[in-house]
């Protein structure tokens, strides 16, 4: 089928199938095959901006449950891995009838548009529906909670918060309940405080300071191994560290050369747009 979508210059959906339609049940499983199965179809061909993947939500086989079919729509947020857009096929599903006790798939109206939203939510770029006009409402509501993505531009660079874990005061009011001396609030919040951060458009040399200074304090960069080559092309690095050791980072790029200032305050820029209402927008 490959060699067909390429030959014709066509979009292909890729739906999460090992044997059988759907017959994979945990997120581990669907991501290592979309990933393989998009590799291959781009070894055929196919453009990879013409691939959308279809984590296969549904009992396909008798094996996957109700539980199997909400542990994929909870976690739908991890598919942003692969960096291609998703597909949500959720309308009516017989997860949505199991949960609610609905056998009859024309009550399953109102599971539906919550599965759909919390969908939508968590970063599914298409949705499959049997209800228009009443999805599309829900899918316009979800994208304005979601907001758009955390990130600071400034020329070739960017910066795009991926994820988080833990916040400041939130981890104070749990330190505060556990009984912890508050004289150490300040330094274990931060500490206690986790970011995944995309920076694009590096040359190579900044790629290997950033690796440097984050393992210097404790964290990490994952970096292209082109790079260590010193590969002309822009360069993206993915850094994994706590709030403190991300700050640490700041503080040194700061007085570093190349474009290593303009990227400090990119991510600072950033790591601030994480809670910032500006990106919330809504037509």
């Amino acid at each position: 089928m490959a060699a067909v979508v390429a030959e014709h210059d066509a979009s292909l959906i890729i739906m999460a199938s090992r044997k059988k339609a759907g017959d994979l049940l945990s997120l581990d499983d669907i991501i290592t095959l979309l990933g393989e199965r998009m590799r291959m179809a781009e070894s055929a061909g196919v453009s990879t901006e013409q691939i959308i993947l279809d984590p296969g939500i549904g009992r396909w086989i008798p094996e996957k449950t109700a539980g199997c079919d909400l542990a994929i729509l909870d976690g739908l947020r991890r598919l942003r891995c692969l960096g291609r857009p998703v597909m949500a096929a959720l309308s009516r599903k017989s997860f949505i009838g199991q949960c609610l006790h609905q056998p009859d798939p024309f009550q399953r109206l109102e599971g539906s548009l919550a599965a759909t939203a919390i969908a939508v939510y968590l970063g599914a770029h298409i949705v499959r529906t049997h209800d228009v006009a009443a999805s599309r409402q829900t899918v316009f509501m979800a994208r304005a909670v979601r907001g758009s993505p955390a990130l600071a531009v400034d020329g070739d660079l960017v910066v795009e918060a991926l994820d988080h874990m833990g916040g400041r005061d939130d981890l104070a009011q749990i330190l505060c309940r556990t009984g912890v001396d508050e004289r150490g609030f300040a330094a274990l919040s931060r500490k206690g405080s986790f970011r995944l951060l995309s920076l694009r458009g590096l040359s190579s040399m900044e790629a290997i300071i950033i690796k440097q200074e984050m393992l210097a304090r404790g964290g990490d960069a994952a970096v292209p191994k082109l790079a260590l080559r010193c590969d002309p092309r822009p360069e993206e690095v993915i850094i994994m560290g706590s709030v403190h050791q991300i700050a640490g980072l700041v503080r040194n790029l700061a007085s570093q050369p190349f474009r290593l200032p303009s990227l400090a305050r990119l991510i600072d820029e950033a790591l601030d747009g994480i809670d910032s209402p500006e990106r919330y927008r809504w037509e």
